[in-house]
């Protein structure tokens, strides 16, 4: 992220009122995400982490809003990029010099495609895109099994559509409450599924023998993040129970065990006489996490 000015405007801009208070944040974060050409990839779920990675939003519906408002324009290039501009960038903001020229087309250019500014849904499967090599990329596109026709209850997407079926994260509440209920109620069907730490702990030791074990007592930071990967993937994925956040994990873990380098294949590290080698606790924290995904730490034959 840049970065950059915020006008006194900008806060009685009569478009901006009509979105979101978390809409308008929002905006002002494209400014700092985007290039000198005031443009940037359409990836929504890399735009919350980056701007919002506090809140319980569904960035796509916020891009919506801005796209609406005609604030932004989303876009297609000749390549099938999903991308984003800001119209007004240049007219609010000052690059510095050596800031180099944006490499993404602009909107207007041959090839690219508009999305009409009445367009409020989510976007639709032809602009999909992912070049993540790993089947769980960080920030697919919905296919048409998110908003499944009649509003039906969708189904746990199989191992060839997940790289299609993405879906806002949603955080855990922030307190529980103590006192009693005074009525008995239902089970809420989306509150998010408790974290089974422990199973989670024996599968990384099933799965990675060769790697380090978790140390026990599991607690603080490293607790806070497994939690964390758990709680955003179990909301993304819409896991019905524990069973499938289990068998996800496993797969993840299977993942690990696939990089010469996470697993120490790759010989000792520079100023030291071991090789690195991947734990639990270095996995689950953000950017590790980013970047396993993402398939970064692998050979290209190994994803």
């Amino acid at each position: 992220m840049r970065s950059r000015d915020l006008r006194p405007g900008f806060f009685k801009n009569e478009q901006l009122a009509r979105c979101e208070p978390l809409a308008r944040i929002l905006f002002e974060g494209l400014w700092a995400l985007a290039d000198r050409g005031g443009r940037l990839e359409d990836r929504p779920e890399r735009i919350r982490v980056e701007v919002l990675p506090f809140d319980a939003v569904d960035p796509d519906a916020l891009l919506a809003q801005l796209h609406a408002q005609a604030l932004i324009e989303r876009y297609v290039d000749s390549h099938g990029r999903a991308l984003i501009e800001v119209p007004t960038f240049h007219k609010y903001q000052r690059p510095y010099k050596g800031e180099p020229d944006s490499p993404l087309p602009a909107p207007d250019e041959p090839g690219c495609q508009r999305r009409p500014h009445s367009e409020v849904l989510r976007s639709s499967p032809e602009f999909a895109q992912s070049t993540c090599p790993f089947p769980f990329p960080l920030s697919p596109v919905p296919s048409p099994l998110s908003n499944p026709p009649g509003g039906g209850k969708t189904h746990p997407p199989t191992t060839s559509q997940r790289h299609q079926l993405g879906l806002p994260g949603v955080p855990p509440p922030l307190a529980s409450v103590e006192c009693a209920p005074t009525r008995k109620t239902t089970p809420d069907p989306d509150a998010p599924l408790p974290c089974p730490t422990t199973a989670l702990l024996a599968l990384w030791v099933e799965v990675c023998p060769a790697l380090p074990a978790p140390v026990l007592p599991w607690s603080g930071q490293p607790a806070r993040h497994l939690s964390a990967r758990w709680r955003e993937n179990a909301a993304h994925w819409r896991w019905g129970d524990q069973a499938q956040g289990l068998q996800w994990f496993r797969d993840l873990f299977a993942h690990v065990t696939r990089s010469r380098f996470l697993t120490g294949r790759v010989g000792p590290r520079p100023m030291s006489s071991t090789a690195f080698e991947a734990s639990l606790e270095w996995l689950v924290k953000p950017d590790h996490w980013r970047k396993v995904l993402q398939g970064q730490y692998h050979d290209a034959g190994a994803r």
